[in-house]
């Protein structure tokens, strides 16, 4: 029997829909798509009857927002949403949404989302997206998220072509679609979305859609494991640990299991309990094993709970 099994559990990351608030700014174009023409002709006219531009509310907003000066905060998006400035809208959804200094209000969160999503804000297209998969202040409508998710990935939001690439390959709301999904998680992964390199690296690991390909998988594990994707870093790990794509590599194998640790990835942090146990990449370390079968066990991981007991119990014996 070998001393160190380790099956190599390729991520594939669900649909995900952060409630964060984003700070980012659009372009030109786009803040000029977001003003209401018939209303607002021109930046210089709002200014007139207001104290600052639609955008200037949503920053100054977003400011007292992360002081914790939630009230204020809110009534300065509530003023930029009401100018019609899309972000502000979103943000203020993610408000309603966690409850940030008022109740939680799912209801008010889908309302906002909406406005921001015709306003043509991507984080307010793919978080609609999210409401109605999951069902969160509507009725839970499938199709209609990945209408959501469209309109997100045609105005380059990387979360909603990252989550319209899921739907595609787990045939929700449309048919499977392995090609439309490697497509998708193409694009999110060139505007920078981690979990989309993950998954594209999964896609050519696998041949899911595409030829197989390690060398292209261990690239886009690369990328996703440089943007802070656990998964990412989880998978690079194995391909180096079993030579895939790459040499043969204990150590980086240990490294990136590290990393995956570090972000609270549960099979990173047991992967490495097991190279410390055996001596795999790193010098054989009971007690720095169990230290990480114990958070594997914390991140609910089964496995890490059983090794962390069995493990407990050799040391207590000695």
């Amino acid at each position: 029997m070998k001393q160190i099994l380790i099956i190599i559990l390729l991520l594939l990351s669900g649909c995900s829909t952060k409630h964060d608030i984003e700070t980012k700014r659009v372009d030109k174009k786009t803040i000029q798509k977001t003003i209401s023409s018939n209303k607002i002709k021109t930046q210089k006219s709002i200014k007139k009857n207001n104290m600052f531009t639609p955008q200037e509310y949503g920053l100054k907003g977003i400011k007292h927002i992360q002081n914790r000066e939630y009230t204020k905060g809110r009534e300065l998006l509530e003023k930029g949403c009401t100018l019609n400035d899309g972000i502000s809208c979103y943000n203020l959804g993610v408000i309603y949404y966690n409850g940030k200094g008022i109740r939680v209000d799912k209801f008010k969160t889908v309302e906002l989302y909406q406005k921001a999503c015709q306003l043509d804000n991507a984080w307010g297209c793919n978080n609609l997206g999210g409401m109605y998969r999951e069902g969160e202040g509507v009725r839970a409508d499938k199709f209609k998220a990945v209408e959501l998710y469209q309109k997100a990935c045609q105005l380059d939001g990387a979360k909603g072509c990252f989550n319209l690439g899921v739907m595609y390959e787990t045939g929700k709301g449309v048919r499977v679609d392995k090609l439309k999904a490697v497509e998708l998680y193409q694009k999110a992964c060139q505007l920078d979305n981690a979990s989309g390199c993950s998954n594209l690296g999964v896609m050519y690991e696998k041949g899911k859609g595409v030829r197989v390909d390690k060398l292209k998988a261990v690239e886009l594990y690369q990328k996703s494991c440089q943007l802070d994707d656990a998964s990412g870093c989880y998978n690079l790990g194995g391909m180096y640990r079993e030579g895939e794509g790459v040499r043969v590599d204990k150590f980086k194998a240990v490294e990136l299991y590290q990393k995956a640790c570090q972000l609270d990835d549960a099979w990173g942090c047991h992967n490495l309990g097991l190279m410390y146990e055996n001596g795999k990449g790193v010098r054989v370390d009971k007690f720095k094993a169990k230290e990480f079968f114990g958070k594997a066990c914390d991140l609910k991981d089964e496995n890490g709970c059983k090794n962390y007991k069995r493990l407990q119990d050799i040391l207590n014996k000695k």
